[in-house]
């Protein structure tokens, strides 16, 4: 279990996007399990939840309104996990224009914009650990384009920003979740999900549990010299979708869940 406190002993503190259900939620918990103060932030409300705000990863004056609090309250803000996503499916024939605007609106633009809203209270503070949740799908998935141009956005924002911030001790890294058995994934045929189980080096599907380990180590100081990483859990790195086994066909569809992300 990685240590979730300074060396005075101080709590650290996360933010993690998309935290109401899939790997947001799991990331969430193990933080928690782990010694941190963790805020999380999605559309979807929490019952009995007293660190978590409600609202959309494309508004700009919430996301800093929340940041703002968590400094106030805790005085820092020593990691931010971006995992909020919603992936629509469809093949450039089917998915209209403006559902690939939205597509990169909430997964790439949501991204970019919390990111925004972190990290001059991180320069601040001199230190900080950006994690982005990016997808198998960045590396080419005909059949959900919009995601999958929208999340190797993700991949090259968090490339970007490992450069540039490699001098204030802030960290950015992207974990790459494959096929997770989370509410994305809900709608696949039994036969696609023994066949995923099978091929796993594990012999059976990626949880959100298993993805949720590898942010946290991120975030930790036992991660103090690792970014610009791309680390894959589940997924076979720059291997994309075989266009010999195809995902189960699916006509274009709306956004699914926040911190659902694969």
């Amino acid at each position: 279990m990685s240590d979730g406190r300074m060396s005075d002993g101080r709590p650290l503190t996360a933010i993690v996007t998309g935290g109401a259900s899939g790997i947001g939620a799991a990331t969430a918990t193990r933080l928690r399990a782990d010694g941190w103060n963790v805020w999380t932030f999605d559309r979807t409300a929490l019952e009995h939840a007293s660190q978590h705000a409600v609202g959309d990863v494309r508004d700009e004056a919430a996301l800093a309104a929340l940041a703002a609090q968590v400094v106030a309250t805790h005085g820092a803000i020593d990691a931010l996990v971006a995992c909020a996503g919603a992936k629509l499916r469809g093949t450039i024939d089917t998915v209209e224009p403006s559902a690939f605007e939205e597509s990169l609106a909430i997964n790439l633009g949501g991204a970019f914009l919390t990111a925004r809203a972190v990290l001059g209270h991180m320069r601040t503070a001199g230190r900080g650990s950006i994690v982005f949740v990016g997808s198998g799908s960045a590396y080419g998935d005909p059949a959900a384009v919009a995601y999958a141009a929208a999340k190797a956005g993700v991949h090259a924002l968090a490339a970007s920003l490992a450069q540039s911030l490699a001098g204030e001790r802030v960290r950015v890294n992207t974990v790459v979740p494959g096929f997770v058995d989370s509410p994305m994934a809900a709608a696949a045929s039994p036969a696609r999900r023994a066949a995923v189980a099978a091929s796993s080096a594990a012999g059976r599907l990626t949880t959100p549990d298993d993805v949720a380990d590898v942010i946290a180590f991120l975030c930790s100081p036992a991660a103090a010299t690792l970014s610009g990483g791309v680390f894959d859990v589940g997924h076979f790195h720059q291997q994309p979708v075989d266009p010999q086994q195809p995902a189960d066909p699916q006509p274009a569809t709306a956004p699914a869940p926040d911190g659902a992300s694969s």
